[in-house]
């Protein structure tokens, strides 16, 4: 929001609201986009549309629609010349230096340029048994693999007895005979109005 009012952009309402979410699963709605915004990496111009969103930390954020569009291997861009940005760390091949966050929020404000890089692995996202609750308690029910829905078949059910017991007899349910007589009435009456209907 603040590189918008800085500089003036000419911002346009998007056909529909966009639940945007961030990785710490808080979201927020976005109805506004600045089409077509130039942007300048190392000399090399590229376009993007930017959807105006209520972070300051970050002037811009490019998602995977704008990665995708520009073929982004890594670490290397394709600039519309064909012309390939590679973007590597020094010679001497050190790692990025890894600073705090409050650190980070000084060098922010300070006028640093700040960039997002969320990393997901997606190995370990993939769900084991062990890591279901209630599952893990049973691996011998369920198998290490999914391979779909189960098929549509027939199956069967027993209750099993201790041994020695004796069969369960429930003595069938009596009714006077003149209700009996009323309730066979009624049963006769529905029938023949189901069938004329």
């Amino acid at each position: 929001m603040n590189l918008v009012s800085s500089k003036n952009l000419f911002v346009e309402s998007t056909e529909f609201v966009i639940k945007v979410s961030n990785p710490l699963s808080k979201y927020v709605l976005v109805d506004k986009v600045y089409k077509s915004c130039p942007l300048v990496i190392r000399g090399h111009y590229f376009s993007a549309d930017l959807m105006l969103l209520p972070f300051d930390e970050f002037d811009v954020i490019l998602g995977m629609d704008w990665l995708t569009l520009h073929d982004v291997i890594t670490t290397e861009l394709k600039c519309k010349n064909n012309e390939t940005l590679r973007i590597e760390l020094d010679e001497s091949g050190e790692l990025p230096i890894v600073i705090l966050s409050m650190s980070a929020w000084r060098y922010v404000r300070k006028g640093c340029e700040a960039f997002l890089a969320y990393v997901l692995n997606t190995k370990d996202s993939e769900l084991k048994i062990e890591s279901v609750p209630i599952v893990y308690e049973y691996p011998n029910v369920f198998p290490k693999e999914f391979t779909g829905l189960p098929l549509i078949r027939e199956v069967e059910f027993a209750i099993d007895l201790i041994l020695g017991t004796s069969p369960i007899s429930i003595a069938p349910y009596r009714m006077a005979p003149t209700k009996l007589k009323e309730l066979k009435s009624q049963l006769q009456e529905l029938t023949i109005r189901v069938l004329q209907d």
